[in-house]
Protein backbone atom coordinates (compact mmCIF):
# COMPACT_ATOMS: atom_id res chain seq x y z
CA UNK A 1 0.00 0.00 0.00
CA UNK A 2 1.61 2.96 -1.09
CA UNK A 3 0.51 6.49 -0.41
CA UNK A 4 1.95 9.94 -2.41
CA UNK A 5 2.18 13.18 -3.64
CA UNK A 6 4.59 15.94 -4.65
CA UNK A 7 6.26 15.42 -1.50
CA UNK A 8 6.48 12.82 0.40
CA UNK A 9 6.14 8.68 -0.12
CA UNK A 10 4.14 6.32 2.44
CA UNK A 11 4.86 3.05 2.83
CA UNK A 12 3.17 0.72 5.08
CA UNK A 13 7.21 -0.76 5.79
CA UNK A 14 7.89 2.55 7.17
CA UNK A 15 5.83 1.80 9.76
CA UNK A 16 8.73 -0.05 11.21
CA UNK A 17 11.55 2.88 10.40
CA UNK A 18 9.47 5.51 12.40
CA UNK A 19 9.44 3.28 15.43
CA UNK A 20 12.94 2.05 15.03
CA UNK A 21 13.98 6.04 14.59
CA UNK A 22 11.98 7.02 17.51
CA UNK A 23 13.41 4.11 19.77
CA UNK A 24 17.07 5.30 18.37
CA UNK A 25 16.25 9.07 19.39
CA UNK A 26 14.61 8.47 22.85
CA UNK A 27 17.42 7.45 24.42
CA UNK A 28 18.96 10.73 23.75
CA UNK A 29 16.27 12.76 25.72
CA UNK A 30 14.62 14.43 22.42
CA UNK A 31 10.51 13.82 23.88
CA UNK A 32 7.54 13.24 21.69
CA UNK A 33 6.24 16.21 23.23
CA UNK A 34 8.83 18.43 21.32
CA UNK A 35 7.93 19.88 18.07
CA UNK A 36 11.39 19.41 16.46
CA UNK A 37 10.83 15.40 17.45
CA UNK A 38 8.44 14.71 14.64
CA UNK A 39 10.51 17.08 12.53
CA UNK A 40 13.68 14.83 13.10
CA UNK A 41 11.47 11.20 12.52
CA UNK A 42 10.66 13.21 9.14
CA UNK A 43 14.21 14.13 8.53
CA UNK A 44 15.54 10.62 9.69
CA UNK A 45 12.90 9.47 6.89
CA UNK A 46 14.27 11.48 4.22
CA UNK A 47 17.49 10.97 4.99
CA UNK A 48 16.98 7.01 5.12
CA UNK A 49 15.52 6.88 1.97
CA UNK A 50 18.25 8.86 0.24
CA UNK A 51 21.62 9.37 2.30
CA UNK A 52 22.75 12.17 -0.40
CA UNK A 53 19.89 14.78 1.38
CA UNK A 54 21.72 14.87 4.86
CA UNK A 55 24.06 17.37 2.56
CA UNK A 56 21.10 19.96 1.64
CA UNK A 57 19.27 19.89 5.21
CA UNK A 58 17.93 23.58 4.30
CA UNK A 59 18.08 23.41 0.79
CA UNK A 60 15.60 20.01 0.28
CA UNK A 61 14.62 18.39 3.53
CA UNK A 62 13.91 20.91 5.78
CA UNK A 63 11.83 23.07 3.13
CA UNK A 64 9.83 19.47 2.41
CA UNK A 65 9.41 19.05 5.70
CA UNK A 66 7.62 22.68 6.75
CA UNK A 67 5.30 21.91 3.00
CA UNK A 68 3.95 18.24 4.92
CA UNK A 69 3.63 19.84 8.13
CA UNK A 70 2.09 23.27 6.99
CA UNK A 71 5.08 25.39 8.75
CA UNK A 72 8.20 26.98 7.50
CA UNK A 73 12.17 25.89 6.65
CA UNK A 74 13.21 28.15 9.02
CA UNK A 75 10.17 26.84 12.07
CA UNK A 76 11.43 23.38 11.32
CA UNK A 77 15.12 24.39 11.73
CA UNK A 78 14.29 26.03 15.19
CA UNK A 79 12.37 23.16 16.02
CA UNK A 80 14.98 20.77 15.49
CA UNK A 81 17.99 22.84 17.08
CA UNK A 82 15.40 23.48 19.70
CA UNK A 83 15.47 19.82 20.48
CA UNK A 84 19.52 18.93 19.73
CA UNK A 85 19.74 21.96 22.92
CA UNK A 86 17.32 20.12 25.41
CA UNK A 87 19.13 16.57 24.24
CA UNK A 88 22.40 18.69 24.81
CA UNK A 89 22.26 20.26 27.91
CA UNK A 90 19.44 17.63 30.20
CA UNK A 91 18.56 14.14 29.65
CA UNK A 92 20.53 12.81 26.96
CA UNK A 93 23.87 14.70 27.64
CA UNK A 94 25.80 11.49 28.50
CA UNK A 95 24.25 9.54 25.54
CA UNK A 96 25.40 12.08 23.06
CA UNK A 97 28.61 13.22 24.02
CA UNK A 98 29.76 9.81 24.12
CA UNK A 99 28.41 9.88 20.22
CA UNK A 100 30.29 12.84 19.72
CA UNK A 101 33.89 12.60 18.31
CA UNK A 102 34.29 16.99 20.01
CA UNK A 103 32.86 16.04 23.90
CA UNK A 104 32.70 19.82 24.73
CA UNK A 105 30.65 21.25 21.26
CA UNK A 106 27.74 20.36 20.77
CA UNK A 107 27.13 18.80 17.42
CA UNK A 108 25.25 20.14 14.34
CA UNK A 109 22.08 19.26 13.33
CA UNK A 110 23.64 17.43 10.59
CA UNK A 111 26.24 15.89 13.18
CA UNK A 112 22.69 14.61 15.19
CA UNK A 113 20.85 13.21 12.28
CA UNK A 114 23.92 11.17 11.19
CA UNK A 115 24.50 9.79 14.47
CA UNK A 116 20.99 8.63 15.05
CA UNK A 117 21.11 7.30 10.96
CA UNK A 118 23.65 5.11 12.76
CA UNK A 119 21.82 4.16 15.38
CA UNK A 120 18.82 3.22 12.97
CA UNK A 121 20.68 0.99 10.63
CA UNK A 122 22.47 -0.80 13.46
CA UNK A 123 19.13 -1.44 14.70
CA UNK A 124 17.73 -2.21 11.61
CA UNK A 125 20.93 -4.58 10.81
CA UNK A 126 20.34 -6.53 13.89
CA UNK A 127 16.81 -7.59 13.83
Amino acid sequence: MLQTNDYYETDIRDVNLVSAIKETIAPFGVFPMLRGFEYIVEAELMILKNGDCINRLRGEVFPQIAIKCYSTSTRVERAIRHALEICWEQEGEGMLKSCCSNKLVKPTIGEFLEIVSGGVNSTLGDS
